[in-house]
């Protein structure tokens, strides 16, 4: 029981139709449970590849061949074969079913020759044939329902079209494997192994997730498709520009779901169209059951008319249906878990589902939208100048709907920041670039859009939404790494997190009202196996200097010039390789009064205890409170240093090491370091962007919390003012935003 719930991702006993369900949607498709290899003569191959795709064969003399191969996961997924082949069996008589629309009813009569658990025993038997005889017929089924959706769509734009016949398909079929676990046919054992299998490979990528929440939530899209990229240079275009002519092409078309095809922008200047940026998607991916609810959401914007202040009956019916069918997922259900953690207590399911309207669908006063509609749908904007822009429209799956109806063009790959466009097209998960949107007949332009490819919607609405629940506070923001953005108008936060082998900056904003506006992401760069074993190499200090710049990006650090070249600077100084550099600019930036003053204290300071000693003196409170008042004023900065250690030396009567020993204590928590007056250069830096959490904090935080504690200590009037002073980069914004 506990391992049905688990792989159903469901609180409750669940139901005979909800298993039915979990076990259709968690069976392996033929492409995922074979791999191809290389045909030799005489050697006895699964199946040759000429029996699967007849346009993928070679005579012989022509070429290699392929021949396809059991998997070593076969083993695991035996009783995934006797689901396959209990949903399989039913897929022959529905196809003809389908094809016989409009004759008599005679010839569309649907019978089975024998019950959906006799065939899954009698699959399991037979070993993996029964998959590929049983399980591939259903999947053709629901693959041909879907790509004559496209078609459908393609001449008309009625974004539901795409995926009407497939959800017809598969609603048959999990109700045909429903009765047959209703009337006890199905054998158990084989039911409940597949199962326990199921719970089991997720509870293993929970466990591996090791890179923090957003890790989590990227090995939890368990609907996320495979990618791959077409690499151009390496294979000529065919005469008549058709990718599948090519055997390589054609090998790696059966071997992914998605492939992205992206291009240099034209050279002539005159940012004509290129080819597509999907050269292909496979039907099925069209077909999963929060894609298929994904496609009625977008039908519901298609159609809603411009400035609509409430959503009618049917269009709140359908965005509630998409909503329940991504909270049955496992990547939503852990987003929800880590919302209540934040939250410091459990959601309701109706708490739950108020919560995720208000963030996503509300509309918003101002302009009759919401953030559904920017991130997912994409919106008509203008800039400053008046031109006509796409805003949002950060999902890879309505882009793709957009360029196959002919509204949206490619214009090129476009990459910003650190990250070249040969660095970029080698993640084929992650695709940046140009292109334009034509919308009730007006063609916009987006000069720098970016989105993830191939994921799920349910991770898309997972990663915001924590997202979303860690920026809810100033306070909370800092303790998850997330740095204020306050170049936008909206409350808006970035940071870095590292999703699979990549790195991305993800930016969050809300309004004033709490609503989400927008979420997307850039790349950042690789942290695969070969950039980690980088960290371990010698390097000169200069090296050193030369490479931490795009490591630090990496690590969350803004991407400013000066800031990253003094990061650079204080993580070099006496390191001999990029870990060491990073642990001791991690050293220097952390802020441990707050550890120190809270540790229980002697009575009386003992011998060599230099840290209590400092922290008891009357010169380190005197030092302290003319540092809380020079902030307050505005004078504590790099560029007036000579002021400031003027200014202490005159209150406190102390100078040299006897000035400094409090002064650092002061400012960083300990008594030894890098030079102060770069530290504090690099502080006010940090502004910009940095991985703030409860040990690295920026110099306003620091002065709050020396001003508290001299208030708590001393009775102090300086500490509890000094909680309300804004940072000099939030005073620069106040100052620029008020004209």
């Amino acid at each position: 029981k506990s391992s049905v719930c688990a792989s159903t991702a469901c609180p409750r006993r669940p139901s005979v139709h909800a298993v039915a369900h979990a076990m259709w949607v968690a069976l392996p498709q033929p492409v995922q449970c074979i791999r191809y290899e290389p045909y030799s003569r005489g050697a006895r191959g699964w199946v040759s590849s000429a029996r699967r795709r007849p346009n993928l064969a070679h005579r012989p003399g022509e070429g290699p061949r392929c021949r396809l191969r059991p998997s070593q996961a076969v083993p695991q997924v035996a009783a995934a074969f006797a689901i396959g082949a209990a949903v399989g069996a039913l897929a022959v008589q529905i196809v003809n079913r389908r094809k016989s629309k409009g004759q008599s009813s005679a010839d569309r009569s649907f019978q089975l020759d024998s019950s959906l658990g006799h065939a899954s025993v009698h699959a399991a038997a037979r070993g993996p044939g029964g998959l590929e005889g049983k399980a591939r017929a259903a999947y053709d089924l629901v693959s041909k329902a879907a790509d004559a959706g496209m078609r459908e769509f393609s001449s008309s734009g009625d974004f539901a079209a795409v995926g009407r016949g497939a959800a017809e398909a598969r609603r048959e079929l999990v109700a045909r494997a429903a009765e047959e676990l209703r009337s006890g046919s199905a054998d158990v054992t084989l039911v409940a192994e597949f199962l326990v299998d199921a719970a089991l490979a997720r509870a293993a990528r929970c466990a591996q997730g090791g890179g923090g929440i957003y890790s989590e939530l990227w090995s939890l899209d368990e609907g996320r498709a495979t990618v791959d990229g077409l690499r151009k240079s390496a294979m000529p275009r065919p005469d008549d520009g058709s990718y599948e002519a090519h055997e390589s092409v054609a090998q790696l078309l059966a071997a992914k779901d998605i492939l992205v095809d992206e291009q240099p922008p034209r050279g002539d200047g005159t940012g004509s169209p290129l080819r597509p940026l999907f050269a292909r998607v496979q039907p099925h991916v069209l077909a999963r059951t929060t894609s298929l609810a994904l496609l009625e959401v977008f039908e519901v914007f298609h159609c809603r008319a411009p400035g609509a202040v409430h959503y009618s009956d049917a269009e709140r019916a359908k965005i509630e249906g998409f909503l329940d069918a991504v909270d049955r997922t496992p990547v939503l259900r852990r987003a929800r878990a880590e919302a209540a953690k934040l939250r410091g207590e459990p959601w309701t399911d109706a708490s739950w589902r108020a919560q995720m309207w208000r963030m996503w669908f509300e509309l918003q006063p101002s302009s009759r939208q919401c953030g559904f509609q920017h991130v997912f749908v994409g919106e008509a904007s203008e800039d400053e100048r008046g031109r006509g822009i796409v805003g949002g429209l950060h999902n890879w799956f309505k882009f793709y709907l957009e360029e196959q109806r002919g509204a949206a063009q490619y214009l090129g790959r476009r990459y910003t920041g650190r990250t070249t466009a040969a660095e970029g097209v080698l993640n084929p998960f992650f695709v940046s670039g140009r292109f334009t949107w034509t919308v009730e007949g007006r063609k916009l332009e987006k000069d720098v859009g970016g989105f993830f490819v191939g994921v799920s919607p349910e991770w898309q609405l997972a990663i915001a939404t924590t997202a979303f629940f860690e920026t809810e506070t100033p306070e909370r923001a800092s303790a998850r790494q997330w740095s204020r953005d306050f170049l936008v108008r909206d409350t808006g936060f970035t940071r870095a997190a590292r999703l699979g082998d990549h790195v991305y900056r993800l930016v969050v904003r809300r309004n004033h009202s709490g609503n989400l506006t927008t979420f997307f992401a850039a790349q950042l760069g690789a942290w695969d196996e070969r950039t980690r074993a980088q960290l371990d190499e010698p390097f000169g200090q200069d090296e050193l200097e030369h490479r931490l710049p795009q490591l630090l990006v990496m690590h969350g650090f803004a991407d400013e010039p000066a800031l990253l070249a003094c990061a650079a600077r204080v993580a070099a100084a006496g390191a001999l390789t990029l870990r060491d550099a990073l642990k001791h600019l991690r050293g220097e930036l952390g802020y441990s009064f707050s550890a120190v003053v809270a540790a229980p204290r002697p009575s009386e300071p003992q011998a060599g205890d230099e840290v209590q000693t400092v922290l008891r003196s009357q010169d380190f409170r005197n030092v302290a409170s003319a540092l809380v008042a020079l902030y307050q004023e505005g004078h504590l900065t790099s560029a007036n240093w000579a002021g400031v250690l003027e200014a202490l030396s005159s209150s406190s009567g102390l100078s040299g090491g006897k000035l400094f020993r409090p002064m650092r204590f002061a400012l960083t928590g300990r008594l030894k370091g890098h030079d102060l007056r770069e530290l504090v250069r690099l502080l006010e830096l940090l502004e910009a962007g940095a991985p703030w959490s409860s040990e690295l904090l920026p110099l306003g935080r620091r002065l709050e919390t020396l001003g508290r504690w001299l208030h708590d200590e001393f009775g102090a009037t300086g500490g509890a003012a000094a909680q309300d002073v804004p940072t000099s980069r939030e005073r620069l914004v106040e100052e620029a935003l008020s004209g």
